[in-house]
Formats: C-alpha cells, sequence, structure tokens
C-alpha cells in the first residue's frame, strides 16, 4: 500500500500514531472518537446527597472482563452505587452479569438510551467507571467514544491504568487512575473520594469539554484536507 510522505493517514489515539512512525516511519494525524460538544453544565453535589453513583454504559463482553466493574463493587462501602447502561448485543453474557450482580443491591442495570441522548442522561452521576482487559493490542490501546462522553457529560472518571485514557486523565487532572486492572485497585482509589473532590473533577472535565468534542477533530480534518489540496 503507498503511503504519502505528507500523511494522510489519521488513527485514534496517540500511542498507535508513536508505533506507525516507528514501524513505518510515518506518523499518522490523531483524530479521536469525540461526540460532538454538549453545552450543559457539571451536576455538582453537596454532602447531603451522600451516594456516589457511579456508571458504565456501553457494549460489553467477556473478553473484556466487563464483570471487573461488578466485582469492584464489592471492595467498596455503601456510599457507593453502580448503574450498568448496557447494550443487548450479547445478552448471555449480560444475563451472568445480573446474576454475579444480584447479592448487591447498589448494583443497578439501565436500559439503553440513544448515542446523542448520552451526555444529559450521563449528567445526573457522579463518575464515569472503566476497567478494560488489556487482552488485546485494541484493548491495551484503546481511546473509545464512551471516556470522551463521560467528559461531555461532565462527570469524574475513574480508570484503569489504560495507557491513553490515563494519559488524559492525568494530564487534565480529570480523576483516578488504579495502579493495576484488578478491581481491587481501582475501588481504593475510589475510596479515598469524597463529593468535594469528585466536584472538583467534574469542573475539570467541564473546562476541558469543548477541547474534547468533534470540533478539534473537525478542524484538524479540515486542516488535512487543505494540506493534501495543497492550499
Amino acid at each position: 500500500t503507498y503511503i504519502p510522505q505528507t500523511s494522510g493517514m489519521t488513527t485514534v489515539c496517540q500511542g498507535i500514531a508513536e508505533i506507525y512512525e516507528k514501524d513505518i516511519g510515518i506518523k499518522p494525524i490523531v483524530l479521536t472518537n469525540a461526540p460532538e460538544f454538549e453545552n450543559i453544565q457539571p451536576s455538582l453535589r453537596d454532602e447531603r446527597g451522600k451516594t456516589i453513583r457511579l456508571i458504565y454504559h456501553g457494549s460489553v463482553s467477556a473478553s473484556r472482563k466487563t464483570e471487573k466493574m461488578i466485582q469492584m463493587m464489592d471492595h467498596l462501602d455503601g456510599r457507593f452505587e453502580l448503574h450498568l447502561m448496557l447494550t443487548d448485543a450479547n445478552p448471555g453474557y449480560i444475563g451472568r452479569l445480573k446474576r454475579l450482580a444480584q447479592k448487591n443491591s447498589n448494583i443497578h442495570f439501565l436500559p439503553p438510551v440513544p448515542m446523542r441522548a448520552l451526555p444529559r442522561c450521563l449528567n445526573q452521576y457522579d463518575m464515569g467507571v472503566y476497567i478494560l482487559e488489556p487482552s488485546s493490542f485494541n484493548n491495551f490501546h484503546a481511546l473509545p467514544n464512551k471516556f470522551f462522553e463521560f467528559v461531555q457529560a461532565r462527570l469524574a472518571i475513574g480508570i484503569a491504568p489504560s495507557p491513553e485514557m490515563a494519559r488524559i486523565v492525568k494530564e487534565y487532572d480529570l480523576g483516578v487512575v488504579a495502579e493495576d486492572f484488578s478491581p481491587e485497585s481501582l475501588a481504593q482509589r475510589l475510596m479515598n473520594l469524597d463529593h468535594e473532590k469528585i466536584n472538583y473533577y467534574k469542573l475539570q472535565s467541564h473546562k476541558v469539554s469543548r477541547l474534547m468534542s468533534a470540533e478539534r477533530n473537525q478542524e484538524i480534518l479540515l486542516n488535512l484536507v487543505r494540506q493534501v489540496l495543497g492550499e
């Protein structure tokens, strides 16, 4: 395959771009999976609402070990609720997850909503959480749309140390990153939080919400088209 030296290549994250550069000498332009900018405010809460509401949304699979987020709840105290908004592409596996969660009354399953409605729906929660097992090249380098939807919803973020997501969380101080991919590790980070700190992370998400939206990608893509056309 011929790859022009002007590099019209695109990829979805910095890590994959760096691997291309190392292997073939060309660094692609990064266009993330960020959604449209959502013009909403963070839903800040005070200590009178003591429950900390965690949310995960999207598809699930056995290879990603989505059950780790359910197992995480075994290591959190009664302040925490986990809400799972799962698509039913794998109903058998979702059934297994529901059976696993039966023993914990603080775990709730929600029906999915349309993608464009996600940010405003998620805005009522406190933290978006995600433990993605690095079981493949793509999973290791994942920077999924749900991560940016957490930002558009103005949520604090709690994740396992997936390099691409962790880099952004740390750079912009959007939440907490676990030491490893175990449920216990993320739970340990979450246990140190209170509503004051969560509100701070929500406000940090608000600050970068426009930067981490499709608007930025549109600018990059238009500049690429102009470059290719020689304008």
